[in-house]
């Protein structure tokens, strides 16, 4: 169930990675050059957001993608009341 709370631990760092992958798969250095978070900042928040359910690695290629419940938890930080988040462009 996502909540006020999932949303706060994701923070604005955590929203541009899942955005990101609404690309489609995508590698940490490929999220790194479309958001220009740092790639260590990349690399501790995806084990997390994968043990949350949010997203898969592929194992053919190494990238990741984006799960039901992430594209749930975008919808919701990016229409709720309060938020008014732009969606990210690449």
């Amino acid at each position: 169930m996502i909540t006020e709370d999932l949303l706060m631990l994701m923070g604005e760092n955590g929203l541009q990675i899942l955005e990101t992958m609404q690309l489609g798969p995508v590698s940490v250095d490929t999220i790194h050059l479309l958001t220009g978070l740092p790639v260590a900042c990349i690399s501790t928040r995806i084990p997390v957001m994968e043990k949350m359910g949010l997203i898969s690695k592929l194992k053919s290629s190494g990238e990741y993608e984006l799960k039901a419940l992430g594209h749930q938890l975008l919808d919701i930080a990016n229409h709720r009341t309060g938020f008014g988040r732009p969606s990210f462009q690449a």
